[in-house]
């Protein structure tokens, strides 16, 4: 997940894709939307963002907000690093944008679970997707949004997350994963702890999907650096996934 941690920068961007690339994850994700269309200009930011130096949720979107000619010039270094683009659409017109990509799947943010209006318009593009569901309530509305989109299983997976940047090892709720495997839907985690540990359990307890962070720099400025792996770690949290798999014969 590079998400908006490249901080505006194509260059960042493109640094960060290829330490991805170098030390073994599969796809590199990112945020695509149109600022206008998300957020009003009076919408206060949330805690963790607040502490980060922004105060309205409106001008951090428009600080890290990145062009659809820049996605497409991103979507085509990823093909020459020979890493999967993958980007979470949190607009109609961005949805459209990423599809006219031919993106392979869509991720859909925690925020989106019940946006029946955007999920509306992905399912029709019949790309495999992936469900984030930090935001949830309970597992009834993940269950609601499923029948929503009436896909069939193989095309679908489901992470657990919870929605706080960072996460305290005592608030990551692992134990989520296996009501969620009770779905018989891929499962996965995105992972918003500090360190490795909580990913490693998620192995044990039947995820095949990870997210997680990553950043350049953990000093540098912005709501999800601090969360992040830098470029140091992400060796090791891949091997230790890995490793892990091969431990328990996955």
């Amino acid at each position: 997940e590079i998400g908006i941690n490249h901080n505006g920068s194509v260059r960042k961007a493109k640094e960060l894709i290829r330490h991805a690339k170098k030390n073994g994850f599969d796809a590199v994700k990112f945020q695509t939307y149109k600022s206008e269309l998300v957020s009003s200009k009076n919408l206060a930011a949330a805690s963790y963002q607040k502490r980060a130096g922004f105060k309205k949720m409106y001008s951090l979107l428009r600080k890290y907000q990145l062009s659809f000619e820049e996605f497409k010039e991103l979507d085509r270094y990823c093909k020459i690093q020979k890493i999967t683009f993958l980007s979470t659409p949190f607009d109609v017109e961005s949805a459209k944008f990423l599809e006219s990509l031919n993106m392979k799947i869509f991720k859909i943010s925690s925020g989106d679970l019940d946006n029946f209006h955007l999920l509306n318009v992905i399912k029709k593009f019949k790309k495999p997707i992936i469900l984030s569901t930090g935001l949830a309530e309970n597992i009834y509305q993940i269950k609601k949004t499923l029948k929503f989109l009436n896909y069939k299983k193989k095309q679908l997976a489901i992470l657990h997350c919870v929605s706080q940047y960072p996460v305290q090892y005592k608030y990551s709720n692992l134990i989520k994963l296996n009501e969620l495997k009770k779905l018989k839907i891929t499962l996965g985690y995105s992972d918003h702890t500090i360190g490795n540990l909580s990913s490693v359990v998620a192995v044990a307890l039947g995820a095949k999907i990870f997210e997680k962070h990553i950043t350049l720099d953990k000093k540098m400025n912005g709501p999800d650096h601090k969360a992040s792996l830098s470029i140091a770690e992400l060796k090791l949290f891949v091997d230790n996934i890995r490793d892990t798999y091969e431990m328990i014969n996955l």
